[in-house]
């Protein structure tokens, strides 16, 4: 295993790994060495579990910025990948579609700015940004906001209900305008703009969509012209050329296998970026003013919590999720990648990791860097790995479960293992950790299975997040 290190600037049963780090230390030149091997524990074991094929770090605080690069490009290219490998970022495009917002509703007239700067209200009905031939939901009187759109509190749900690619190997190419306000005109909202969190990549989508008409422009010149060229992103595109193509890592799956890259049409604002370390590390140091931005009036207009999530601590900015220390982050995954970002303005640190593995557990990763930049104590963590069940030991599991809204989940066998098949979800990958409990690697979920007493399975327990529901096993 290869591990790499690019100075910035001054600036069967599961096995457990123990990590035993306690303090963070600064990114100064001194300290390097120190922080290589806290780094190393932390980082290592993803790749030498063959859990993640290759994944590129960078830690930033007040002193500096440093990359650290683990694994290869792609199973079947042994070079290491570093601060100019491109990735799909996924989910992290909400961060840019939302500052996109925040600098058009600005009310300070920035030198050198495009035109349309200022021009818009976060109260701002999406109505107002489409055809009126085009007729968004409403929830009686209520309207859609940009804000609702950006703080994931529009009512709108995850999906859209008419969502169905041609191929889930690269399932947003395929739906386009047409089919988005074909959705919108038999959809009804089930809540109230603004009054509950519910994570949408339609809302996220019909975002970046209406801001880009707005500007009369594609959401990749939007996103160009507004973020990457004042920060000065030479690598966050949508489109790549040819260079930049030669330096994106292949996508892997949660087993290894190489995938297809992932394109967008009009959802493009929910998931279409593709970036590197070296400008996401721009990003972050201009998200807390390590270095000057134009953008810095938007910037801090993104990182005000403005709505609870559920009944937990923590709460939504514009697309930046906040954790109740303070932390902003947020994540995102296509078929073959996983992203990771988060900082702190009170210290002054932030983390950002780029995988070419679709797997969830480098969140766990991205969060053990935070508190290692923290210098907080870096808990005892474990790389999940998987069990091997007998064939006949999994078929009692086949069949379909309903959730008490009525949705079904359905449990099939592949090959010599089991998939799940959510509502509103792709089908992934089981990875069992006892007779019972199973794992996914492509989300953060879990299923329990429940025996009866005729050793028969009843129900399972599907948790996500922080969601956990029982579903009734019915066939």
């Amino acid at each position: 295993m290869k591990r790499c290190v690019i100075r910035l600037g001054p600036c069967v049963t599961m096995l457990i790994v123990t990590l035993l780090v306690s303090t963070a230390m600064p990114l100064r030149a001194a300290d390097e060495e120190a922080l290589s091997t806290r780094v190393d524990r932390i980082a290592r074991p993803y790749i030498d579990s063959g859990l993640v094929v290759g994944l590129t770090i960078g830690l930033v605080d007040s002193t500096g910025s440093q990359v650290f690069s683990y694994g290869k490009r792609a199973t079947d290219d042994d070079r290491t990948p570093d601060s100019l490998t491109i990735y799909e970022i996924g989910s992290i495009t909400k961060v840019f579609t939302s500052l996109s917002l925040a600098d058009m509703s600005s009310e300070e007239m920035l030198p050198e700015h495009v035109a349309g700067h200022g021009s818009l209200d976060l109260d701002t009905p999406v109505q107002m940004l489409l055809p009126d031939t085009i007729a968004i939901p409403r929830y009686k009187e209520t309207e859609i906001t940009l804000l609702d759109l950006a703080t994931h509190t529009s009512g709108l749900p995850r999906m859209p209900g008419n969502f169905r690619p041609m191929s889930f190997t690269n399932p947003y190419a395929d739906y386009s305008p047409a089919d988005l306000y074909d959705f919108f005109a038999g959809h009804t909202l089930a809540s109230k703009p603004g009054s509950s969190y519910e994570y949408s990549n339609v809302g996220a989508g019909l975002l970046g969509h209406a801001l880009a008409r707005h500007a009369d422009t594609s959401y990749e010149d939007l996103i160009v012209t507004r973020i990457c060229k004042p920060i000065g992103m030479a690598d966050t595109r949508v489109s790549l050329s040819a260079g930049q193509a030669e330096r994106l890592a292949p996508g892997h799956d949660a087993e290894g296998n190489r995938v297809s890259n992932w394109d967008f049409l009009v959802l493009a604002g929910a998931g279409a970026l593709r970036s590197n370390v070296r400008d996401m590390l721009m990003f972050l140091r201009a998200n807390f003013r390590l270095t000057d931005s134009p953008l810095k009036v938007a910037i801090e207009t993104t990182h005000v919590p403005r709505r609870d999530i559920d009944e937990t601590e923590a709460r939504i900015a514009m697309g930046w999720h906040v954790g109740a220390d303070g932390t902003l982050w947020h994540n995102g995954q296509t078929g073959g990648y996983h992203s990771f970002i988060a900082f702190r303005k009170d210290l002054g640190i932030g983390v950002v990791v780029l995988s070419n593995s679709a797997v969830m557990a480098i969140d766990s990763l991205g969060d053990q860097l935070m508190k290692l930049l923290a210098e907080q104590p870096v808990q005892s963590s474990s790389v999940r790995i998987p069990i091997k069940l007998l064939p006949l030991a999994l078929e009692r599991y086949v069949g379909k479960y309903r959730f008490a809204s009525g949705a079904i989940i359905e449990v099939a066998r592949q090959d010599e293992g089991l998939i799940v098949h959510p509502p509103g979800q792709p089908q992934a990958r089981l990875y069992a950790e006892s007779e019972t409990s199973f794992f996914l690697r492509v989300a953060d979920a879990t299923v329990t299975f429940q025996i009866g007493e005729d050793d028969e399975v009843t129900r399972l327990t599907w948790t996500q997040g922080w969601r956990r529901q029982i579903a009734e096993k019915v066939e």
